[in-house]
């Protein structure tokens, strides 16, 4: 609804024209247009629609209406009982039709000239709202009164007052008028209209059509599949067992469908929801809402404002729309779409997708395999139990792991992922990105752009790829690729394998974690281009020859296709450090950094 107007879907919609509606369109289906109180114009669009036109002072138009298909509900404009009470100037273009003051404006659809022979089956003075069969009319008066309607059925008007009206069991038309009205229907499919007031509707346990008019109103749909429309005031309906759908209007109402397969629809104002038991549809595309379901695979709709969605144990869908919103899917497998704005989303139990949108989205995926991605800003993204997907997409994001066997990828932007427990899988992306190991046997790929990689407590795969990386082994027997670039790469404690690639690397070594029992190898070292960095142990070069005992020193020796690397670093002539070089016969000092 914008700027007087209401717009259908391309289901069978029920729409209700309010004090400043101008325009309502159906759109394809077969809809009831409910007309406000001033000049409007209604478009029925594809389908078998019905046009309800109101008592106004200006005109009311249909823009499309098809003759054998289309039909035209008159019972709102008084005691019509005849097509002989009503007056039909054809035009060119279609016909106008006028009772009292009432100026009904009916355009054809193929623009041909309509008379009053083209509405013997179309006119329905009483039709819809008020069964053929009715056999009697009860008028209220302006005093507060008790009306029943006759066993038969009835219509009863309640007009002005505080009216009690009790239905039957067959189909009754209930109208409270103005005044705070209390309605209480039986069986049959009822229509209730509350009118003006604060009403108290109480529907019986068939398929009934409630309208609660202006006022805050409390509707109780009972049994039955109901239609409910709210139309203005904050107002409080549930809808009960059976398929629902309720319209709640404007204001801030409470909606809550109860069991069976409701729709329910906020249409304004910063509404509640609560969907019950089944497959419930809940949307509302403005205002600050609130959305609960409880079991049942859900579909939730946000707009604009700060919602709130709270999901139940089935498989929902949630889109909360623009805005800061907060999301918790509960229980089963969810869809989550965060939308717009800065958005906190809990995936809770089950193996759910979770997908942020533009802002600074917090994602968390709870128990359960669960896939997430991360929006076009700094978003953090936690995997939390299970064996999770984690993808940062644009931005400079967190991303953390978790417990369980977890693949995260930063994309693009400068991206920080910690691996948790278990065998992870991280790969940076394109810019300058964090990796971080955890307990576990975890794979780390830098990829584009100068990377940091931190090996964790496991035996962890370290690969740079592209560009100036560092890497850090950590415990463990790690294995490190520098990749392309001019790396930087230290083992850690532990039996390392360190290749450092393409460019002039760094091996850097200090006074552990690479000793005669456990020494480091570096499989690739070039002399004259790579370095190996001892700065940390203010070591003395002796080249070939033996310790001397002097102090700290720094000797290497070949054999067998391998260069040891020694250092003695208490000057009692044993080696404290011991590294191997696969593939190299000698080395010099201008090989190392001391």
């Amino acid at each position: 609804m914008a700027d007087g107007a209401h717009f259908g879907t391309a289901a069978g919609d029920l729409i209700q024209g309010g004090r400043n509606t101008t325009r309502i369109e159906g759109g394809a289906g077969d809809d009831i247009l409910i007309a406000g109180s001033r000049s409007i114009d209604l478009y029925g669009g594809a389908g078998a629609d019905l046009f309800v036109p109101l008592p106004v002072s200006g005109r009311v138009t249909i823009r499309d209406f098809q003759p054998g298909v289309d039909r035209i509900d008159l019972s709102m404009l008084g005691m019509v009982r005849s097509v002989e009470q009503l007056r039909f100037i054809p035009q060119e273009w279609g016909v106008r039709i006028r009772f009292g003051d009432t100026m009904i404006e009916v355009r054809s659809r193929d623009g041909r000239k309509l008379s009053g022979a083209d509405f013997d089956n179309s006119l329905f003075p009483i039709a819809h709202y008020q069964p053929p069969d009715v056999r009697s009319t009860i008028l209220g008066t302006s005093r507060a009164e008790v009306l029943s309607a006759a066993r038969g059925g009835s219509a009863v008007h309640g007009y002005n007052g505080n009216d009690t009206i009790f239905g039957s069991d067959l189909e009754d038309f209930a109208d409270g008028g103005t005044g705070h009205d209390s309605i209480v229907t039986r069986d049959g499919d009822d229509t209730i209209w509350g009118g003006g007031g604060n009403d108290t509707i109480r529907s019986g346990g068939m398929d009934d059509l409630i309208l609660g008019g202006e006022g805050h109103d409390l509707v109780l749909g009972e049994g039955g599949d109901d239609r409910v429309a709210g139309q203005g005031g904050n107002d409080r309906i549930y809808g009960g067992v059976g398929d629902d759908r309720i319209n709640a209007g404007s204001g801030a109402d409470y909606l809550s469908g109860d069991d069976g397969n409701d729709r329910l629809f906020g249409m304004g104002g910063d509404d509640r929801m609560v969907g019950g038991l089944g497959d419930d549809l809940m949307l509302d595309l403005s205002g600050d809402n609130l959305f609960r379901d409880h079991a049942g695979n859900n579909m939730m709709f946000g707009g604009a404002g700060r919602d709130r969605m709270f999901g139940g144990s089935g498989h929902d869908t949630m889109r909360p729309g623009a805005g800061a919103d907060l999301v918790a899917g509960g229980g089963g497998n969810d869809r989550i779409n965060s939308g717009d704005g800065d958005d906190t989303v809990l995936g809770e139990d089950g193996d759910d997708l979770i997908i942020g949108g533009p802002g600074r989205d917090l994602l968390y995926g709870g128990a359960g395999n669960d896939a997430i991605h991360g929006g076009d800003d700094d978003d953090r993204l936690a995997g939390n139990d299970g064996n999770d997907v984690l993808i940062g997409n644009k931005g400079n994001d967190l991303l953390l792991g978790g417990r369980g066997n977890d693949t995260m990828r930063g994309a693009e932007g400068n991206d920080r992922l910690y691996a948790g427990e278990g065998d992870d899988r991280l790969l940076g992306g394109t810019g300058a990105d964090t990796l971080a190991g955890d307990g576990g046997k975890d794979m780390m790929l830098g990829e584009g752009g100068a990377d940091l990689l931190l090996g964790g407590a496991g035996n962890d795969t370290l690969d740079g790829s592209w560009d100036d990386d560092e890497l850090f082994g950590g415990g463990g027997d790690d294995l490190l690729l520098g990749g392309h670039g001019d790396d930087l790469l230290s083992g850690g404690t532990g039996t390392d394998r360190l290749t450092g690639g393409a460019g002039a690397d760094v091996f850097v070594f200090g006074s552990s974690g690479s000793d005669a029992l456990a020494p480091d190898v570096i499989t690739d070292f070039s002399a004259g281009q790579d370095r190996i960095d001892l700065s940390s142990l203010d070591l003395a070069f002796v080249g070939e020859g033996s310790f001397t005992g002097s102090g700290p020193e720094l000797r290497w020796s070949a054999q067998d296709g391998m260069l040891r690397i020694e250092a003695d670093l208490d000057g009692n002539r044993l080696a404290d450090v011991v590294i191997l070089l696969e593939g190299v016969q000698a080395i010099s000092e201008k090989d190392f950094i001391l």
